[in-house]
């Protein structure tokens, strides 16, 4: 019994080394981004557009921005992206908690709670990913489309813009609703 107390102690020495290293790592973890981060400007209010006057494509508004230059990147909070479409039917709203822009790749990221409203149709998701060069926005994770007579679930959708379309994709499932949103 004695010979294996130094074995289980040195087991438990390592056991809490791992501990310390893997709670201290970098990872997959919430950041708050007022205490984690070091900005190169802090924007409170800020407004980006592509294109102007009648020609404008998308305006991005968020009550506060962080930028970072080495990545090139917008921290987003409280993001609300407008995109115009060029045949003057109504534009798309998407809003979430949070977001990020990255300039280099033209690749803007909305999550976790995002809901976006066009003509009269609603959609959900836990996340947005809006590819500038596709003119697409990929939407995953609890994917939910409602409107015009129809609620469409799914793990995963295509909002394409420059098609006017929407494709769930994943689990598709559909239900007929009424005027009122009962089946």
């Amino acid at each position: 019994m004695s010979k294996f107390i130094p074995v289980l102690l040195s087991l438990l020495l390592i056991a809490g080394m791992l501990f310390i290293f893997l709670k201290d790592t970098p990872g997959p973890k919430k950041i708050d981004f007022d205490r984690d981060m070091q900005f190169d400007l802090d924007i409170e209010g800020l407004t980006l557009e592509q294109g102007g006057g009648e020609n404008k494509f998308w305006e991005l508004e968020a009550s506060r921005a962080a930028f970072l230059r080495v990545e090139n990147e917008y921290l987003l909070f409280e993001p609300v992206m407008i995109y115009y479409r060029q045949d003057g039917s109504p534009p798309l709203r998407i809003q979430a908690s949070q977001g990020r822009i990255n300039q280099d790749e033209q690749v803007m990221q909305m999550w976790p709670d995002v809901r976006a409203e066009s003509d009269g149709l609603t959609t959900r998701s836990d996340r947005a990913t809006y590819l500038e060069d596709s003119g697409c926005i990929l939407l995953e994770g609890n994917v939910v489309f409602t409107g015009r007579g129809v609620v469409i679930k799914a793990s995963s959708g295509l909002i394409d813009l420059e098609e006017d379309k929407i494709v769930a994709t994943g689990g598709v499932q559909t239900n007929i609703i009424d005027a009122e949103g009962q089946p």
